[in-house]
């Protein structure tokens, strides 16, 4: 071996000991594991470990290949997810915003979710599962699309059904796992209008349920009022 091939090969083995598998989030980091496990040629040994290391051409290529695909997917994981009072995606709203993918929202209120909107969605080619249940578990329906905004309704006549209660989003060519509960977040922001005002409110923490149920009760006059404090 050539005296550049082996400073290089060394090179390349710092640098993957000096990586930690444990900077990245767990979802990305499984992702990482299945793409570079799915690109090894039948009977090919895999690595007992980053630590070791190996340092070929093929294996540096692999190892490339799926960490670029890593980037990519964690580049778009994030996307708005909100539940309307009515159809249409009209009427006061309560939304997770940048909620990534795989992640559920769940807006445990029983006026909420008559309709969702997805926007600022971070791929070109999305899914959403709407649910009728606060774990995103029991799919009422789907929405599969590829603009970055979009309404879906629970149909009308369907109130034997009644409302969805959570949502999540995928990247359509990647539907992901079941979520766990540590997984499902509430709304960070509210909205409704009054006296033909739009007002939107950043939840505090720990005040979702105060606040939904001055919004379930109409009582917009504390609600602007808080409102009107965050300006």
């Amino acid at each position: 071996m050539s005296a550049s091939r082996r400073s290089r090969d060394s090179s390349f083995c710092s640098s993957i000991r000096s990586f930690r598998l444990s900077q990245i989030p767990s979802k990305s980091r499984i992702h990482l594991v299945h793409s570079y496990k799915a690109k090894l040629s039948p009977g090919e040994r895999q690595p007992q470990g980053l630590h070791s290391c190996k340092p070929p051409t093929m294996l540096f290529s692999l190892l490339i290949s799926a960490f670029i695909s890593l980037l990519v997917t964690s580049g778009v994981s994030a996307g708005n997810i909100c539940a309307y009072n009515s159809r249409g995606c009209g009427g006061s709203y309560v939304c997770c915003n940048n909620i990534q993918a795989g992640y559920c929202c769940y807006w445990n209120n029983n006026q909420m979710g008559w309709s969702l909107q997805y926007t600022n969605m971070g791929s070109s080619h999305w899914w959403g599962g709407c649910y009728s249940e606060n774990n995103c578990r029991t799919e009422a329906t789907s929405v599969e699309a590829t603009a970055s905004s979009k309404c879906v309704s629970v149909p009308a006549g369907n109130e034997c059904n009644s409302q969805w209660y959570s949502s999540k989003w995928a990247v359509a060519a990647s539907r992901v796992e079941q979520v766990v509960d540590a997984d499902c977040r509430l709304p960070d922001t509210m909205g409704f209008t009054w006296s033909n005002k739009i007002y939107n409110i950043n939840v505090p923490q720990g005040q979702y349920t105060n606040l939904t149920n001055l919004l379930d009760a109409g009582d917009f006059h504390t609600l602007s009022i808080v409102a009107e404090s965050q300006i």
